[in-house]
């Protein structure tokens, strides 16, 4: 049994945002990235709820066919579409409620965390380490590009990530500065 719940249910507006950033590469790869949507998933609607499963699925064939950055530039769309709170405004505001914002984009499920989460630590102005739970079903790149997502949609920055060795509970962790 996976350490994710493989039944519950993904929010569909983080699957349509990965089809929005595949049209900002190319149209041939929007058509492709559609393709595997509509087989695994059935589409990429903002108002449905997919299956977590097939979701895993279908970004793991992404990322093996279209590649690590393809699949960072879907996280960085995926963190975009987050609606972020009134008041959480600053880069380690939302970066502290970025895992929030991921266990409310799952329903159906027994579990705190269905899809898993991600980890932050505040280490100066400009810096932070962040990681992906053991139980995030998605492939670190995707982790990755939300993270930076969150850093450019806020402050309009890049930031640059460094790996760093994992604490207990976490799969993956890196240095992030911006």
């Amino acid at each position: 049994m996976p350490a994710y719940d493989p039944d519950s249910e993904g929010d569909g507006r983080y699957v349509a945002s990965f089809v929005e950033a595949a049209a900002d590469v190319s149209p041939v790869f929007e058509r492709r990235v559609e393709a595997v949507f509509d087989e695994v998933l059935g589409g990429a609607d903002t108002d449905e709820w997919y299956r977590t499963g097939d979701i895993v699925t279908a970004f793991e064939r992404l990322e093996q066919e279209a590649g690590e950055k393809t699949m960072e530039k879907g996280g960085r769309a995926a963190a975009k579409a987050v609606p972020w709170p009134d008041g959480v405004a600053g880069v380690e505001e939302r970066l502290a409620f970025l895992d929030d914002a991921h266990r409310d984009a799952y329903r159906d499920s027994e579990m705190d965390a269905p899809g898993g989460g991600y980890t932050f630590e505040s280490t100066s102005d400009r810096s932070a380490r962040v990681g992906l739970t053991d139980a995030y079903p998605y492939p670190d790149s995707f982790g990755r590009g939300a993270f930076k997502g969150v850093v450019d949609t806020t402050v309009g920055t890049m930031p640059v990530l460094e790996q760093v060795s994992s604490r207990d509970g976490e799969r993956s962790a890196w240095k992030m500065e911006w």
